[in-house]
């Protein structure tokens, strides 16, 4: 039996190493071909955030823009995203980041880690989607504190990273991490929809007691995107995006005292330019949901935005 087990151990150390070295070769390839994604030299704005950016900005009406915000994403995230396009494309002189207020909040955290009862599909979703692109510093954090979601999801991490070197992928939002526009066109619109996001946003459970902490992790970030972006003289503009007064009255007032307050810190610190819309008062028809606005909310509200920039 002896001779048998020490086969079975030769076999499985031959088997891993293959493996690894197999996954270092792909990411290595799948990185290098990353580094040589171009944008048009048309292309001076880069916007980035979460779904509410990528619901509230039309990047077809924004000129010279490109609007590549994805749902639920994290700041550590974004930079990363940052990061890779600017790195490729020096070209990009303005930077406007989603910068609403519950981007404030630990629920993002518990998102990225998995740590809550409401948290483990959107782990496993973010997993998947943006483990390969991450600098190795921030997959040593996620496997860190998120082990076990990232080990269900290194499967289909590596079938995308070989699916885009078969299909020899050209443009960002060929890949998964890479997000776009977004032109809603439901509307749902009732006090659940609208409590359940207040919930899910500043709270720690569907009791609506406990509330969210104040997020130092994205904190931490944010200032890491805007001093990247200080470092290449890109203009960073923090954008707030209209709400429905619906949710606009919920969000608990430690919030936006919270919230304002750093902003005056950034805002004096940091050189960033506030675009701050929460409570625009647009019509019932202008918003898909509580804190999203529909394709015909995002046409009248993308001008606006595009005025602002310098």
């Amino acid at each position: 039996m002896k001779p048998f087990f020490i086969k079975l151990f030769k076999f499985s150390v031959f088997a891993v190493t293959a493996i690894l070295c197999l996954y270092a070769l792909t990411t290595a390839l799948y990185i290098y071909k990353l580094n040589t994604i171009k944008l048009g030299d048309n292309i001076n704005t880069l916007i980035l955030g979460d779904s509410q950016t990528q619901t509230a900005v039309n990047d077809s009406i924004f000129t010279n823009s490109i609007n590549y915000s994805h749902n639920s994403e994290h700041y550590l995230i974004t930079y990363n995203v940052l990061k890779l396009v600017v790195s490729n494309n020096p070209q990009i002189r303005n930077v406007v980041l989603g910068f609403s207020f519950h981007n404030t909040s630990t629920f993002y955290d518990r998102c990225l880690f998995n740590e809550g009862n409401k948290a483990e599909g959107i782990s496993r979703m973010l997993c998947s989607r943006y483990f390969t692109m991450l600098d190795n510093s921030n997959k040593l954090m996620l496997i860190e504190n998120n082990l076990p979601v990232v080990l269900k999801t290194l499967r289909p991490g590596v079938l995308d990273m070989m699916e885009s070197l078969v299909y020899n992928y050209s443009n960002y939002q060929d890949y998964r991490f890479i997000g776009r526009y977004y032109p809603g066109i439901k509307r749902i619109l009732n006090d659940s929809v609208v409590k359940e996001s207040i919930l899910w946003h500043f709270y720690t459970d569907s009791t609506g007691i406990e509330m969210e902490n104040f997020s130092d992790l994205q904190s931490e970030y944010l200032k890491k995107i805007i001093s990247f972006c200080k470092e290449r003289n890109i203009k960073v503009y923090l954008l707030n995006t209209p709400v429905h007064q619906d949710y606009y009255k919920q969000i608990p007032q430690e919030f936006i005292s919270r919230y304002y307050s750093y902003i005056k810190d950034l805002e004096e610190n940091y050189n960033v330019t506030l675009l701050d819309y929460p409570d625009c008062k647009f019509p019932d028809e202008y918003f898909g949901d509580g804190n999203h606005l529909n394709r015909l909310g995002a046409s009248v509200f993308t001008p606006m935005v595009m005025s602002r920039i310098e």
